[in-house]
């Protein structure tokens, strides 16, 4: 369950005036099935939405949940998930670490909860301590709001910075002392933008809305940039590339890919968006397209540190050849620079069998 969605979820039950619970993994080591971010949402009806894992873990999380509702008081628990007790128990689990989950009743609205569940352009840290304690508190950062001088803001300017939760321990007075705090990021809305609108465009933006991108494709071909081609799509423009984008809001959320079908119209891309706040800037093509683009670039007078923000030719190297493979190789290497892997392959060599020690008689 991404961040935004449980905290507006949570905003909508808890104006209802019924209580909820939400469980977020603020710490882990080791191999576990969910990483730090984390969250569901246990509501007092039973229903439970999202999930950190899984299993008798989760299960022991869940009781937590429900005792908490029953009691009816906002207050935090730290619930501790050993999964090696687990994969003792049953040979087919495949985790073995430890996670540290933070399990909060909530009974009522409170102040800058608004802010982590809205779908504004701008991501949001909320700054959570590792302890148990009553009440409920939420204090809320944001690019507006950080001065990183302070310890506090130091880690809250990290997390914008790597667009991800961290923990860590630190001092500071006005969290009373020295202690554990979890700073969790909560993402504006991360757009895939589609310059293009070919056969390329259509796998691609079919497995965008499957990595919880809001989509966005524009073509000056108002045959090819329609609703009935791109049905997954959330805006479709017809209009040319220039005028298109001088138009849309493009934020550090914004990633965009020029699939187009040709590299003037690559060119007309790059020329509005290497000067916005894009994370990310692909480019498909061959080698020799690429380098055409790259010159004609260069001769307008773009500087070479500007060109070396564009992946290109984008996508990792899987051999793709048809749309689907090369759209599969594009968004491979967003969900890996998101990670921040490089790509290859994970397996391992098959080990040698354990010699048994042979007891004499």
């Amino acid at each position: 369950m991404k961040t935004q969605e449980c905290y507006q979820l949570l905003r909508e039950v808890l104006e209802t005036g019924e209580p909820a619970v939400t469980a977020t993994v603020v710490r882990a080591k080791g191999s576990t099935p969910r990483e730090p971010g984390a969250k569901m949402l246990i509501r007092a009806n039973g229903t439970v939405q999202g999930t950190i894992g899984g299993g008798c873990g989760e299960s022991d999380v869940l009781t937590t949940a429900r005792q908490m509702l029953e009691h009816g008081v906002s207050e935090r628990r730290l619930v501790r998930v050993d999964l090696t007790e687990e994969i003792l128990e049953s040979s087919d689990r495949i985790c073995g670490g430890i996670m540290d989950v933070a399990v909060e009743c909530w009974t009522e609205p409170v102040r800058d909860l608004e802010r982590l569940g809205s779908y504004a352009d701008e991501p949001a840290v909320r700054v959570i301590p590792i302890s148990e304690t009553k009440g409920q508190g939420v204090e809320v950062f944001s690019d507006t709001r950080v001065s990183p001088q302070s310890p506090i803001e130091g880690h809250v300017d990290q997390t914008l910075r790597d667009k991800r939760s961290h923990a860590t321990n630190i001092e500071s007075i006005e969290h009373q002392g020295e202690g554990a705090l979890f700073f969790e990021y909560a993402a504006g809305l991360h757009t895939l933008l589609i310059c293009g609108a070919g056969h390329i465009a259509q796998p691609l933006s079919q497995i965008g809305k499957m990595l919880d991108y809001r989509v966005i494709v524009i073509d000056d071909r108002p045959k090819f940039a329609s609703g009935e081609r791109f049905p997954d799509a959330d805006d479709v423009i017809a209009k040319p590339f220039q005028q298109a984008l001088r138009e849309l809001p493009i934020t550090s959320d914004t990633v965009a890919v020029m699939v187009t079908r040709g590299h003037r119209y690559d060119e007309f891309c790059l020329r509005e968006l290497l000067s916005s706040k894009a994370s990310y800037l692909g480019l498909l093509g061959s080698r020799r397209r690429v380098r055409a683009v790259f010159h004609d670039l260069l001769e307008d007078g773009y500087p070479r540190e500007q060109l070396e923000r564009i992946f290109a030719p984008v996508g990792i190297d899987i051999g793709a050849q048809t749309p689907s493979e090369i759209a599969i190789s594009i968004m491979g290497e967003l969900v890996a620079l998101k990670r921040g892997r490089i790509g290859g392959h994970m397996r391992i060599p098959v080990p040698s069998p354990r010699r048994r020690r042979i007891q004499s008689a």
